[in-house]
């Protein structure tokens, strides 16, 4: 397959449905549209039988890829929990990620992005901004109203993650608190916090429950190794 296209999955209930589908997109990069409609043949002609719709070689922009998404997942006045997860290159990633796809709560959305080739090829850089190099990327998210809601969200965010096996627990930084900037670092990144988001509405949750607010991790030590 063509190393310009990109494949994501979502697991998703579309709003206004009590079902949920598996909806793989492909989008492909090219200058023409022969040549975008020629790399896009291996993916057209292995379509599943079945499929609940299914449209090949569609026009897109990225305006209406974000529209799209908006009106059928991510609403507005609505609240959000996520956690994400990096996967290795030998697991077997079905059956992995099948319960964390096919069983969560009707509010809960699952994504599937596969990061080969470019999680196989050399850094480039010492200073990435994400370095993990790993060939499957899982996100999961709780999408609801009330915020009553919050703990019953968390936890089964947190249930279906812990199925998301091998992954290393200990660099969570929620769980395992140390560490994990320079000093000048560390006073850089909780000062840029506190001038864009000076009530801590977007940035946060750095330690267990964000009790520290923006105020951000205290970049202390704990542990001797």
């Amino acid at each position: 397959m063509s190393q310009d296209i990109q494949i994501a999955g979502t697991s998703v209930s579309p709003r206004g449905q009590d079902s949920r589908i598996l909806l793989v997109q492909s989008t492909v990069w090219a200058d023409l549209e022969e040549d975008a409609r020629s790399k896009l043949v291996p993916l057209i002609d292995t379509h599943l039988a079945g499929t609940v719709f299914s449209e090949d070689c569609g026009d897109t922009t990225f305006q209406q890829e974000y529209e799209e998404a908006e009106k059928a997942v991510w609403a507005e006045n609505h609240r959000d929990i996520a956690d994400t997860v990096w996967l290795g290159q030998d697991i077997d990633m079905v059956s992995v990620c099948k319960e964390a796809f096919v069983d969560i709560p009707i509010c809960g959305v699952a994504f599937w992005e596969p990061m080969n080739l470019v999680s196989r090829r050399e850094l480039s850089s010492s200073d990435m901004a994400l370095s993990i190099t790993t060939d499957y990327h899982i996100a999961l998210y709780a999408i609801y109203l009330d915020s009553k809601d919050d703990a019953e969200n968390e936890t089964w965010v947190k249930k279906y993650m812990a199925t998301l096996t091998p992954f290393a627990v200990d660099h969570d930084i929620q769980i395992r608190e140390t560490k994990y900037w320079s000093d000048e670092a560390g006073k850089r990144l909780m000062a840029i916090r506190k001038n864009w988001d000076p009530e801590g509405r977007i940035c946060g949750y750095l330690d267990k429950g964000d009790k520290l607010g923006r105020d951000g991790l205290p970049n202390r030590l704990h542990q001797q190794f």
